[in-house]
């Protein structure tokens, strides 16, 4: 830093030495200038440039000049660099590299939209409800009235991570009753009732321009990469959607740029970009790609993207298969259940919409949940309900499922 000091208090007598330098510099340290000053353009320059060596941004520049932000300079054109107040917008304790310089300045105004079709609004009545059974051994009777005649329960519900479905609720002799199949009752402080998510992912009008991604925790994005907060971007919120203009790598991090001066950090979303089918697919058959590093699921009809969304795999030593696989059995609901006699055994009732393409790993709702875009599961790929359904409905019966670790 201090060599970069010394070499910036001495460029007004060797001009030509400092072009030079900071045009061949990998990491350009952002000046500060507190009052306007003029530059005169040497033999090469260009507007994006002069920006980048006087750490302003390039619209703030343009705007000084009374220039387009893609205008031609010539040697000997003197140019105003605005000050501070002028709307330095990249300032930042950190290096900025010329590519994210570069790539935040051509970022286009206003952003494109996604080619997203409409979809179910979030908060509709339209998902049935379910239960966590929070006690042990829980009797289950044919009718309410049963417990009142002292009738033996017809069976019990165990122990474990045990889920129902809410069919129905009722009142008998002073108790609350939850129905949970026909002709099976339970009382209601047995259960935890629970709303399924209503997060659901984003069916596609056309292939997408760049890649996106759905933030996964509450963040507000930086100047730069590694930079300072930007005061003026958004706090995006959980599932908010975003567009990756530029992926930018500093150190062993790398970094998203989702605006104009909005850097996120790679952590903090799951990521969707289109890939090409795998060797030896059919034109325009239907496939499903799940990327195990970002968390993220695509479904596609040859080489165009038509659905994507957040999805759920196996926790560590559960982890989800990876591989090209086919789905061999599509079950539009059913009982789920595992690690039998085990301390994580789970008993999951009405399932819905599940696509089973290896063994007894497959694709399925996840009402239990709202941790998409995290492993969660016992090796399964969780989804949304709202998801799973559009899959299920959208799928063939032996539709291909690529699973890929991602990078």
């Amino acid at each position: 830093m201090s060599e970069l000091k010394r070499i910036s208090s001495q460029w007004r007598f060797i001009p030509a030495l400092f072009c030079v330098l900071s045009l061949l510099a990998i990491d350009i340290q952002i000046a500060h200038a507190d009052v306007e000053s003029v530059y005169v353009v040497q033999g090469g320059d260009t507007l994006i440039e002069i920006a980048l060596r006087h750490g302003v941004s390039l619209d703030a520049l343009a705007a000084a000049n009374g220039l387009d932000s893609d205008a031609w300079v010539y040697a000997g054109q003197q140019i105003v660099i605005p000050g501070d107040s002028a709307g330095r917008s990249m300032i930042s304790s950190q290096p900025v590299t010329r590519a994210a310089f570069l790539a935040d300045n051509r970022i286009p105004n206003p952003l494109p939209p996604l080619p997203v079709l409409s979809q179910v609004q979030p908060g509709d009545s339209s998902l049935p409800a379910y239960a966590r059974v929070i006690q042990d051994n829980v009797p289950v009777y044919g009718h309410p009235s049963e417990t009142a005649q002292g009738l033996p329960p017809k069976r019990q519900l165990g122990s474990g991570f045990i889920w129902v479905s809410v069919q129905g609720q009722t009142r008998y002799a002073g108790r609350d009753y939850i129905q949970i199949n026909p002709g099976e009752y339970v009382l209601a402080d047995a259960l935890s009732l629970y709303q399924p998510s209503t997060f659901q992912g984003v069916a596609l009008a056309q292939q997408p321009e760049r890649p996106f991604a759905w933030i996964l925790q509450g963040v507000q994005p930086l100047l730069t990469p590694g930079g300072a907060v930007n005061p003026d971007a958004p706090i995006y919120q959980r599932y908010d959607l975003v567009q990756i203009f530029a992926t930018e790598r500093l150190g062993d991090q790398v970094w998203y740029l989702v605006g104009s001066h909005q850097w996120i950090n790679q952590i903090y979303v799951g990521k969707v970009a289109p890939v090409a089918p795998p060797e030896g697919m059919s034109p325009g058959a239907a496939w499903i790609q799940i990327d195990l590093f970002e968390q993220t699921l695509a479904a596609y009809e040859g080489e165009r993207m038509v659905y994507a969304t957040l999805v759920s795999s196996g926790l560590p030593g559960w982890d989800t298969p990876q591989g090209l696989f086919q789905v061999w059995l599509k079950v539009r609901s059913g009982k789920m259940s595992g690690a039998h006699n085990r301390p994580d055994y789970y008993f999951l009732e009405d399932v819905p919409w599940t696509m089973y393409f290896n063994k007894d790993v497959g694709l399925h709702t996840a009402y239990w949940h709202d941790s998409f875009g995290c492993k969660h599961s016992h090796g399964c790929v969780n989804l949304a309900p709202r998801d799973a359904r559009w899959l299920f409905e959208w799928a063939p019966e032996d539709v291909w499922v690529w699973v890929q670790a991602g990078n």
